[in-house]
């Protein structure tokens, strides 16, 4: 191991130091290091609100290199070109199942972009993790996630709770969704 020597006024200390100084006065990470660190910015990404993993999404692996791990509820990977989640507590990630028509119990893709409101709508999609109370686009055409069946105070004590479904809005008027326009 190199030993890289620290001056403090006027006398040298000796230490091991991952940064070396290079001959320009800039400093340089070594290997290690940098590998040391994607661990830790990999880990601490895992914990990002949904909001700042889409700004994250490098740090995530790819499904197939996920594939046979067990992971928490909430564990992010990237999947066709989109960040997702698992849903349940615990997830066996099988190469079977990846996230798509069929898994929306296993796997949300994570869509933070849009606010939800009625004028920034967020895009639908099958196997997505929608949120009573905000507005959803398909083709055109903008849903409210509203639970059918239920008073409007009802519907309204369940606004900011989530559910995955893997049908479209439009599939599910009278159920999850109003038409609004």
């Amino acid at each position: 191991m190199k030993k890289y020597i620290f001056v403090e006024g006027e006398t040298g200390k000796t230490a091991e130091s991952p940064i070396e100084k290079m001959d320009n006065g800039k400093q340089r990470v070594g290997e290690a290091t940098l590998q040391a660190m994607m661990v830790v910015a990999k880990t601490y990404a895992q914990s990002l609100p949904d909001t700042l993993a889409l700004q994250a999404a490098a740090l995530y692996d790819d499904f197939e290199d996920v594939v046979g791990q067990t992971v928490e509820q909430g564990f992010k990977f990237r999947y066709d070109g989109k960040v997702w989640k698992t849903v349940q507590p615990k997830t066996i990630i099988q190469s079977i199942y990846p996230p798509g028509v069929g898994t929306e119990s296993l796997y949300a893709v994570i869509n933070e972009t849009n606010a939800g409101t009625i004028s920034d709508p967020i895009p639908a999609q099958a196997n997505m993790e929608y949120e009573y109370g905000k507005y959803y686009s398909e083709n055109g055409v903008i849903y409210l996630c509203k639970r059918g069946g239920l008073t409007d105070e009802q519907a309204q004590a369940m606004y900011g709770q989530k559910i995955t479904l893997q049908f479209l809005p439009s599939q599910l008027i009278g159920q999850y969704f109003v038409v609004v326009e």
